[in-house]
């Protein structure tokens, strides 16, 4: 069966498989994978996830109002929406992993979340809730 002919027969199966492979890709471009190989989720999460949050990573990967973040005491959560989860496990990283510091540029002040085993792959999220992520680890995260 040619290509033209399977899209036009079976458009559904097409645009699936076309969606998994964005999103598969999006997770190795990003380094989101990496970070759910070395800080994968172990048990649920305890505490209060802010859904639909923005934050960014490397080479120009945008997470757009699809993730989830929370913090506690112990660490970091992050989680894709369900639709975007193909390649995207949740995450967990300890706080003794991780610094944070102010961005320059642009006309938002961002920080830019760096962590000890993976340093080439930052998240980068907006003030507001990186303050938000300070209150709620109880000031075991600090921003440089």
């Amino acid at each position: 069966m040619a290509f033209e002919s399977f899209v036009a027969r079976y458009p559904f199966l097409f645009l699936l498989g076309v969606w998994i492979l964005i999103s598969f890709l999006a997770s190795r471009l990003s380094g989101w994978h990496r970070l759910a190989k070395e800080y994968p989720v172990h048990n649920p999460f305890e505490g209060k996830p802010r859904r639909f949050q923005t934050l960014w990573m490397r080479y120009g990967s945008h997470y757009g109002n699809i993730t989830t973040v929370g913090a506690n005491a112990q660490g970091l959560y992050l989680s894709v929406l369900f639709l975007f989860r193909i390649g995207h496990d949740p995450l967990f990283i300890p706080w003794s992993e991780i610094t944070a510091a102010e961005t320059t540029g642009g006309l938002f002040k961002r920080i830019r979340l760096q962590f000890k085993r993976l340093p080439a792959v930052p998240v980068i999220i907006d003030r507001r809730l990186a303050e938000i992520l300070v209150k709620e680890s109880y000031g075991v995260l600090s921003i440089r």
